[in-house]
C-alpha cells in the first residue's frame, strides 16, 4: 500500500489526497519537523493514542477543539480546510509491521518519489520516524505527514500548510501529559 492509498483509505477515500505527489521540498521544513519531534513521547498503545486524539487542545489560533472521530480528529470540516489528524494501524498496512517507525521507514525506502522528506530524531527509547508529501494540485490540504514511533499504528496529519503541521504537533505535545 502506498502512502497515498495509505492516506485515502484513512480518510475513507478522501479523494484529494491521492494528489499527495513530489515537489521540490524546502529543508527549512524538515529541520522545523525535526525539530518540532526532538524528544516527544507518542503514546505506545491504541487505548492511549485514542486518548491522545480526544485530549487535543484547540490550536494556536484559539478556534475550537477538534471533533473527534473514531481514529481520526479535524479542527473544522473539509469545506472549512482545517487539518486533520488520524491513526492508522500498521498491520493494516503490512502484517510484519510492529510499530509506526516500521511503516514509515518501510514507506521511505519503497515508495521512492512519493514523498519529499523523511527523518527520524530523538533518542532510541523516544524516537519519532517521519514522512512527508506536498500536494501539487490545488487542494485544501496540502501538506500529508505520516509519523511513528514503538506504539502499533502510526499517525497522519493532513494541514494547508507548514504553519498547521506544526501547530498540531504542538497541539500533539500539549495533550501528551492530558492523555496519560
Amino acid at each position: 500500500m502506498s502512502f497515498i492509498e495509505l492516506v485515502a483509505d484513512l480518510l475513507d477515500g478522501w479523494a484529494n489526497a491521492r494528489a499527495l505527489l513530489s515537489e521540490p521540498f524546502d529543508d527549512a521544513v524538515a529541520r522545523s519537523l525535526d525539530t518540532a519531534f526532538h524528544d516527544m513521547q507518542l503514546p505506545t498503545t491504541w487505548p492511549e493514542s485514542e486518548e491522545l486524539l480526544r485530549s487535543l487542545p484547540p490550536l494556536s489560533d484559539g478556534g475550537s477543539t477538534p471533533e473527534v472521530h473514531g481514529s481520526w480528529a479535524d479542527w473544522g470540516s473539509h469545506d472549512e480546510g482545517g487539518p486533520t489528524i488520524g491513526l492508522v494501524d500498521v498491520n493494516h498496512a503490512d502484517p510484519t509491521y510492529t510499530t509506526g517507525a516500521d511503516l514509515v521507514n518501510s514507506l521511505t525506502t519503497a515508495i521512492d518519489g512519493e514523498f519529499v522528506a523523511s527523518g527520524s530524531t530523538g533518542s532510541e527509547e523516544h524516537s519519532v520516524s517521519w514522512i512527508v508529501g506536498i500536494a501539487t494540485e490545488p487542494v485544501a490540504r496540502h501538506y500529508g505527514l505520516v509519523f511513528g514511533s514503538r506504539g502499533p499504528m502510526a499517525f497522519v496529519i493532513l494541514a494547508s500548510d507548514e504553519r498547521e503541521l506544526l501547530d498540531v504537533i504542538r497541539a500533539i505535545r500539549a495533550a501528551i501529559p492530558r492523555a496519560g
